[in-house]
């Protein structure tokens, strides 16, 4: 019988012939108890054991409930209340063939509650309608017994503390001085029993019980100390991401003399295992508030041993290191985040000051010569509070003609997400070029970039040939028609290389026509 169901028994206030009969140890059961009220709803049934046979002397109370409280319950908490009123109960004693009859009920919802020696009890609300001269219920009970034994500890003087437990369920005992122990209400049924105390090593039996009061002396259990080595956590590497982006941990741990089996992380350090893994303690998490954080790592070997290591760091407002730029920065700002400087070979210069890898620049318009650094990276097209890159959108930088370019760049460098636009050129046969390098190594690399040369200029104009060479002298021109000219054209001067000479004197008039 559990605890619950003799305290229960005892609010109830039942007649004494009924409490005589439940404590007893007598075999031969005795008649059922009439009913306690004769007049009334009648509440009848049968009771039985998880094998079907007839329990007798079983004890069947009834006690009404209101709005879920029963009245016994009532009566205690507020003895003038009109539900303490009723807690007079309602009761009967099952016969020889397990059965009761509960009489002298009022229409209304009931708790009826059933106990039996070497039994779990049984409890259970039950509505009894004024229309129904009879309501029927039948009552199965558990058999229990006890599972008794000694458990023992390896070079203790002193052998209690020890939990011995049913594995699965709640039952257990706790041995005293001389290890002894008793788990008493056990079902009927086949048992594994485990012994622990902390600081030795498990050991564990079997059991059964196959009938009502039966007491079933384990085999005795011998705890050796423990001599597990505990498992090791190596190392802990943090990938730390800004607030609201995933931050990775990646472990290392070892087992000296056996396997770790399990892994749990409290991310927050607030006493909440977060995540748990029988094969990896790499993680990630997700941090909604900036600043300080603990994660704490729980790791268990193969025999139980635990390690521990836990991680200090900060969730930062953003997840990039270096310094930043935008079109609504200024110069003599810090570089930060939340401090943008205005030009980016300004950031440039700050991050070689501050042995920065990374330059992260706002999408926008920004107009300077840009100079690429050895080993200092520039990221462009950067949108919104976390610096996130946006695919659509670049940072375009408009300088001279030939203003940008990179000189003897060898360290690793990655430039992406920019547009580097180049002027017109104004000189005479000057080109206009968008990006020029020098002696620079595969190591620079151009990542979604865009480049853009303005116009070239027109070329100065040539100077003029030399002299041609004087043409041929004119042949004679041929006779005149009228006596009237003096002189006759001459014919055209031969062509040269150069502009032809003028042509020859014409022939002269003879004056007779010829």
């Amino acid at each position: 019988m559990t605890t619950r169901t003799r305290l229960l028994l005892a609010a109830l206030s039942l007649t004494a012939a009924a409490l005589v009969l439940w404590g007893c140890s007598q075999t031969t059961p005795s008649e059922p108890l009439g009913p306690t009220a004769p007049d009334g709803i009648v509440v009848a049934g049968t009771v039985t054991d998880t094998d079907g046979r007839r329990a007798a002397g079983a004890v069947i109370a009834a006690e009404p409930l209101t709005a879920g409280l029963a009245a016994a319950v009532a009566a205690h908490r507020d003895p003038e209340s009109a539900l303490a009123a009723k807690a007079a109960t309602a009761s009967a004693v099952s016969d020889a063939d397990g059965r009761f009859v509960v009489s002298g009920l009022d229409a209304g919802r009931w708790l009826l509650t059933t106990s039996l020696r070497n039994h779990q009890g049984d409890s259970r609300q039950l509505l009894v309608a004024a229309s129904v001269g009879t309501t029927f219920v039948d009552i199965q009970l558990t058999p229990t017994g006890t599972l008794t034994g000694i458990a023992t500890l390896e070079n203790a003087a002193q052998h209690h503390g020890t939990v011995v437990y049913v594995e699965g369920t709640s039952y257990l005992a706790v041995t005293d001085g001389n290890g002894a122990y008793a788990m008493t209400d056990v079902p009927v049924g086949a048992w594994n029993v485990r012994a622990f105390h902390a600081g030795w090593l498990d050991d564990t039996t079997t059991g059964a019980l196959t009938t009502a009061g039966e007491v079933d002396t384990l085999p005795d259990l011998f705890l050796p100390l423990a001599s597990n080595i505990a498992p090791v956590v190596d190392g802990i590497d943090v990938t730390v991401a800004a607030a609201g982006q995933s931050t990775q941990f990646t472990v290392q741990a070892h087992d000296d003399d056996g396997t770790v089996v399990h892994y749990e992380w409290d991310f927050q350090d607030d006493g909440v295992w977060d995540a748990d893994s029988a094969t990896s303690g790499n993680a990630s998490f997700i941090y909604t508030a900036t600043g300080p954080v603990t994660a704490k790592l729980r790791i268990t070997d193969d025999d139980g041993a635990v390690g521990l290591a836990a991680v200090t760091f900060d969730v930062p407002a953003v997840a990039f290191q270096g310094v930043f730029v935008a079109v609504t920065g200024d110069d003599g700002g810090a570089g930060t985040a939340d401090d943008p400087l205005l030009t980016i070979n300004a950031a440039i210069g700050l991050a070689a000051q501050q042995g920065a890898a990374d330059v992260w620049i706002a999408a926008g318009d920004y107009v300077e010569d840009v100079t690429i650094v050895n080993g200092i990276s520039l990221h462009g097209g950067r949108t919104g509070a976390f610096w996130d890159r946006d695919p659509l959108l670049h940072s375009r930088v408009t300088g001279a003609s030939q203003g940008h370019g990179a000189v003897g760049v060898s360290a690793s460098t990655l430039v992406e997400g920019m547009e580097f636009t180049a002027g017109n050129a104004t000189g005479f046969g000057q080109a206009s070029v968008a990006m020029t390098l020098l002696s620079c190594s595969p190591n620079l690399v151009f990542d979604d970039c865009i480049f853009q040369a303005g116009q070239g200029s027109v070329g100065r104009s040539g100077t003029h040939g030399n002299p041609g060479a004087a043409g041929t002298i004119g042949g004679s021109g041929a006779p005149g028609s009228c006596d009237a000219l003096v002189f006759a054209p001459g014919g055209n001067g031969g062509s040269g290389g150069l502009p032809g000479g003028s042509g020859g004197a014409g022939g002269q008039e003879n004056q007779n026509g010829q």
